[in-house]
């Protein structure tokens, strides 16, 4: 047998059923990202831009304790932004630092969105599950999140989900199999990534509610009957999506799902490349936002303190001056 062009992993991995096309999953990962990093290119992530989404944001009363997090979540995020800084200035194998590079950006968002959390109502919790619905209640829903980082549904029931994707526009999967191009595009795959991770949450919430001791007591499969339908719907309507949800799953599929999609089979080094530095781009428009935000709330003159602080002291390198308000 010729087995010169054979991929033995992937047929081994293929006989588990569980193996999905990796061409395709590559495609998804850095479409989506792609479409972010041109939603980003806007001037809503100016200076003038974010000081009018945020000028009238009133800050809180004096919460030591809050703002301390506040202040410890950004750090930890800006070094994670610092981190993909040093990926991108010297990219000789995207290859070997796409996976890693992945995961931090996901912890530059996954800190940028407690701290936003803490500066609004100091409630940010140890996981990371319970900080995206916060995240949902204190940010989004009151309007203090940018597009397309805005973009989210408030619960999972089919019927409800449909219509807020309908609102936002045309839902259609082959805009994550095409890179997109312009703005438009952009928003098509936005949607359209937005619509798959509420598919993805709404088998988790299944799943869930196959525990339930209520469920169990049904003695049945599946969700057919009127009192399983409930119980599942009741779960669907406690639950939502939002950025920090579609960036959980971004993470979990490149850290623990799909070995093979971002390290084997077809070389495409020129998107591998592209791919990181979108994330670059899409994670400093995030910790713009969130800068810009949490200095309106924190304590009146501790923003420029804890900079002039972090500037001074922190032993990675980051231009801070881009993330004063």
């Amino acid at each position: 047998m010729d087995t010169k062009d054979r991929h033995w992993l992937l047929e081994r991995l293929l006989e588990t059923k569980e193996q999905p096309n990796p061409h395709f999953a590559f495609l998804g990962t850095v479409n989506w990202m792609r479409a972010l990093a041109i939603a980003v290119n806007s001037v809503l992530f100016s200076e003038e831009g974010l000081d009018r989404k945020y000028d009238k944001v009133q800050r809180r009363k004096t919460n030591r304790e809050a703002d301390t997090k506040v202040y410890n979540n950004l750090l930890m995020s800006f070094h994670n932004l610092a981190s993909l800084y040093s990926i991108n200035s010297d990219i000789k194998n995207a290859y070997s630092t796409i996976r890693s590079a992945i995961v931090t950006w996901y912890y530059c968002i996954y800190f940028c969105c407690i701290a936003m959390i803490d500066a609004s109502s100091g409630c940010s919790k140890s996981s990371h599950r319970p900080n995206a619905k916060i995240w949902q209640a204190d940010i989004v829903s009151r309007g203090f999140a940018i597009y397309p980082f805005d973009m989210h549904l408030t619960g999972l029931g089919k019927t409800q989900s449909h219509k807020e994707l309908n609102s936002y526009g045309i839902v259609n999967s082959k805009y994550l199999i095409k890179t997109p191009e312009n703005t438009e595009q952009s928003r098509e795959a936005l949607i359209t990534y937005l619509k798959g991770t509420a598919e993805h949450e709404r088998g988790i919430c299944e799943n869930r509610v196959r525990k339930n001791k209520d469920y169990k007591q049904l003695e049945v499969k599946g969700f057919r009957t009127k009192k399983a339908k409930e119980l599942r719907d009741e779960e669907f309507s406690r639950n939502c999506v939002n950025f920090l949800y579609q960036a959980f799953r971004f993470r979990g599929k490149a850290n623990y799902r799909d070995c093979l999609f971002l390290s084997y089979g077809e070389k495409k080094q020129e998107e591998a490349v592209q791919f990181t530095k979108d994330m670059l781009d899409v994670a400093d428009a995030f910790t713009k936002m969130t800068c810009s935000y949490a200095s309106r709330r924190v304590e009146k003159d501790a923003w420029e303190l804890f900079m002039e602080d972090i500037k001074k002291h922190s032993r990675f390198v980051l231009d801070f001056k881009e993330y004063r308000n």
